[in-house]
Order: structure tokens, then sequence, then C-alpha cells
């Protein structure tokens, strides 16, 4: 992922995966404030997430994204289903994947674990919350 971003003008482009508009809204803007210029793209299920990621309808002419910001309790498609596909194909398996749900389940968290460059965060519920997630995106780019 650095090297991509050491190209002048270079923005990560993260792909947001959330059906809540109010934290969709709150997690962009957590994301203009990373340490690197970001273009980040919203869609608000699982299944028009495979669209974008599979180049399927609208979505035929879209670069895949360099960080995928995925909610795991999602319509039509669940998160960790969008997941495992994501982690099966040899085309998005290093696609660095953070895992941003509700609460933290051990089950879960030992399960998206087993995937490489995937990470479990729990979406902060206080702006006291949100430098931590902060560090962690910067850490994963």
């Amino acid at each position: 992922m650095n090297e991509l971003l050491q190209k002048p003008n270079r923005h990560v482009k993260i792909l947001l995966v959330e059906d809540s508009r109010n934290d969709a809204f709150l997690l962009r803007e957590v994301l203009k404030h990373i340490k690197h210029p970001v273009l980040v793209d919203t869609v608000p299920d699982g299944a028009e997430a495979l669209d974008y990621l599979q180049h399927e309808g609208m979505y035929k002419s879209i670069e895949l994204p360099d960080v995928i910001v995925l909610d795991l309790n999602l319509p039509k498609v669940s998160g960790y289903e969008v997941l495992k596909v994501i982690k099966a194909d040899p085309e998005m398996a290093d696609i660095p994947v953070l895992i941003v749900t509700g609460s933290w389940q051990e089950e879960i968290a030992s399960q998206v674990h087993e995937f490489k460059k995937t990470f479990y965060l729990v979406k902060p519920l206080f702006l006291t919350e949100f430098p931590m997630l902060l560090r962690t995106i910067d850490q994963v780019l």
C-alpha cells in the first residue's frame, strides 16, 4: 500500500459498506481525517458491495478500492459473506478490510482474524473514541 501513497497526487480509494446513514456519515467524516488524501465510495448493503467489487451493473468500469471498511450486519448479503468473497478472490485477497461493527463478539473476531489483512473494530459510540479508529486506519495504510 505504501508504494501507492508515494505517487504524487495519489488518493487512497476506500469502499465504505454501511447500511446505516448515520453511521456512514460519521465514518466518512472520520475517514476525512486520516493522514492520506482519500476518495470514499459508499454502498448500503452487501449485494451492492459485491456488485461494486465484481464490476457488475453500474460498477463495470470502477477500480478496486485500496481499503474496504465493512459493516457485518448488512441487508441482502451479510458483511461476513462479503468478506469471504473478497478473501477468496486472488484479485481482492490483499485488499485490507476493516470490519467496523456495533459490538465486540469474540467468536466473530476470531473468525475474521483468520483472513489476512482483516481487522475487527467496534464502531465508536463517543467522539472521544474516534482517534483510536483513525490510528488503526492510518496503520493499515
